[in-house]
């Protein structure tokens, strides 16, 4: 088998949960990418668990703090899950294995941003209810690897 690497530059919020789900989100996204078919629905299965889960935690934080640009945040959260989903209703029924591969490529792509223009917003935001200030965020590039 061969590894395929994805170079994926994940910004560093300083919010433990979720800079962890970040890396795992990540990870589950480039295992997508090249998920053989017989492996895709259990792939999509685990991107959805998590990226619900995530999505819910940084819901409430959004809708506790409120503002257009949250609602904004909420709503790109909900267009993503929805995607996952209308997917994975395609390879229920024994198709989409290449759109599956593709969304993943594609969600990979959009999580680099995604965490750059809208959690890193929400992580400062956080941070400046706990504490009165400012956090310094650092860019730092992650390797993923993936057998396939």
């Amino acid at each position: 088998m061969n590894d395929r690497r994805l170079n994926t530059e994940l910004r560093e919020l300083g919010e433990q949960r979720f800079d962890t789900c970040h890396e795992e989100l990540a990870q589950m996204m480039a295992e997508l990418a090249v998920a053989p078919d017989h492996a895709v629905q259990k792939s999509l299965e685990r991107l959805t668990v998590l990226s619900t889960a995530h999505f819910a935690e940084e819901d409430v934080d959004l809708r506790a703090l409120g503002g257009p640009a949250n609602q904004c945040h909420l709503d790109e959260h909900v267009a993503v899950l929805g995607s996952i989903a209308e997917v994975a209703a395609l390879v229920r029924v024994g198709s989409g294995f290449d759109v599956a591969r593709r969304l993943g490529r594609d969600l990979a792509d959009w999580l680099p941003r995604h965490i750059d223009e809208l959690d890193q917003r929400l992580a400062q935001s956080l941070f400046l209810r706990r504490t009165g200030g400012a956090r310094i965020a650092l860019a730092r590039p992650t390797l993923v690897t993936v057998k396939g």
